[in-house]
């Protein structure tokens, strides 16, 4: 706690998430401080990353991406990553597909095997081909472009 002041210290150490969040219905900003290095806040982790993919939009995708693919826990980056390609959009998939260290190309193999996962089970796959074609295409990194390769094979066969 602080000494004075009518705010609120949150004494929370290296925190993953610090997000505001915003009510729609009732127009109330809330501010969220929620430490991903406790296991104990690993559900309320998972409820925020619900919420901003449902919002869908490309601020929310943005926060995902920036908060949520860059968590230094596991079972964060999984859930994100499960959420980004679920909304199915053009920028959530580029964010799974082609960026070196998240998604098909991050270096937990649960995380990217959950994101090759997620593809495959996409009803309309078009969209992520697309991204994976074109990233085996142009992408400088000889890694990507081979991950790519690879999980456009696996859904072109799915």
């Amino acid at each position: 706690p602080s000494s004075g002041g009518n705010g609120i210290k949150l004494n929370t150490p290296n925190p993953t998430f610090i997000i505001i969040v915003i009510c729609i219905n009732v127009i109330t900003i809330i501010p969220i401080c929620v430490s991903t290095n406790s296991g104990a806040n690993l559900p309320i982790a998972k409820n925020i990353i619900d919420a901003l993919s449902l919002k869908g939009s490309e601020e929310s995708t943005r926060m995902l991406e920036e908060i949520g693919t860059n968590s230094s826990v596991d079972e964060i980056r999984e859930h994100t990553v499960r959420a980004l390609v679920r909304q199915n959009k053009h920028d959530s998939l580029s964010v799974v597909i082609t960026n070196k260290g998240k998604g098909i190309n991050d270096m937990s193999t649960a995380v990217a095997m959950s994101t090759i996962n997620e593809l495959l089970a996409l009803e309309n796959k078009e969209k992520a081909i697309s991204i994976l074609s074109d990233t085996v295409e142009m992408h400088s990194d000889e890694e990507v472009r081979e991950n790519a390769r690879s999980v456009k094979a696996l859904m072109a066969l799915s």
